[in-house]
């Protein structure tokens, strides 16, 4: 990973954008939409960004970049066509600790811009770490067709009945088992035109049905007979992302493990029947276990 994936709260937040082209209009009007306090400094601004400074808060700045323009900001933009002014307001935002990002520059930057799909509260980045940008607006381009319209009610509704979901449903794995039971049909139905009419009411009780009833284990297990992410079939996928543990050995390929849910327990056991009885004694605990079995050698000996 060349970039760590994150997401900044800039609300109420100075930026500074050095450059007053149309490249710095679309980046102010990323940071106005994430609420950000725009500030703009260039001998020459666009019409349409002073527009949008009036409209939405901020300051434009008639002058070449000054050191003193970064006082108080907290993420800095350098989008001029003069190399060396880039250059400079990299050099002096990272000798404050600023994190800045210059256009088109990779190598000078602290953070890049991912291209994005948003749906209400929900938002999709998806980055190459700059290397290709038209791979990253094709791939956005299918998010865009598949993230069903009503995905941006599904999120506010949840939002709105976190805290009272949580109060019915105190343990976190049960609670997640709960969201998982919810919206998944939704979302995995959304391709063949599904669509989301749960209200608060009907929520509410689902959550309350779903407190009485016993939590039981699952072991899912994923012959693997290539390290091929994209042999595996749809359902794998679905069970290594939903997977409370997973168990595997030496021999399993990583491109594989890394598909799992980031924070399931991963436990390597490189005895097979070891493997198998771990797995079947964590699934009895209440556990959603994912056991990974090398079958290539099996395959190769028939």
């Amino acid at each position: 990973m060349q970039f760590l994936p994150l997401f900044f709260d800039v609300k109420g937040k100075c930026c500074l954008v050095v450059g007053g082209g149309t490249v710095a209009l679309r980046k102010i009007s990323l940071l106005h939409k994430a609420g950000a306090v725009v500030r703009v400094v260039a001998p020459a601004i666009h019409a349409d960004i002073q527009r949008a400074i009036a409209v939405h808060g901020g300051v434009c700045v008639l002058d070449a970049f000054l050191e003193k323009h970064l006082n108080d900001c907290v993420l800095v933009i350098a989008a001029t066509n003069d190399d060396v002014c880039n250059a400079t307001v990299a050099r002096c935002a990272n000798m404050q600790n600023i994190p800045v990002n210059v256009v088109d520059k990779p190598v000078l930057c602290r953070f890049i811009f991912p291209s994005i799909v948003e749906r209400g509260a929900i938002t999709v980045a998806v980055s190459s770490a700059g290397t290709s940008p038209v791979m990253t607006r094709l791939l956005r381009a299918r998010l865009e067709a598949w993230l069903p319209p009503f995905i941006a009610d599904m999120a506010t509704l949840a939002g709105k009945l976190r805290q009272k979901i949580k109060k019915n449903l105190p343990d976190n794995r049960m609670r997640m088992r709960f969201w998982e039971s919810v919206l998944e049909s939704s979302l995995i139905g959304a391709v063949g035109n599904a669509s989301f009419t749960l209200d608060e009411a009907v929520l509410l009780q689902k959550a309350q049905d779903f407190s009485t009833l016993e939590q039981a284990g699952d072991l899912y297990v994923i012959e693997l007979d290539s390290g091929d992410p994209d042999l595996l079939r749809f359902r794998d996928l679905r069970f290594l992302q939903a997977a409370d543990v997973l168990v595997f050995s030496l021999d399993i390929y990583v491109n594989v493990v890394d598909l799992a849910r980031r924070d399931a327990a991963r436990v390597q056991i490189n005895n097979a029947r070891d493997a198998e009885c771990f797995a079947a004694n964590k699934s009895r605990s209440g556990l959603r276990v994912v056991l990974l079995k090398n079958i290539s050698n099996e395959v190769e000996s028939v």
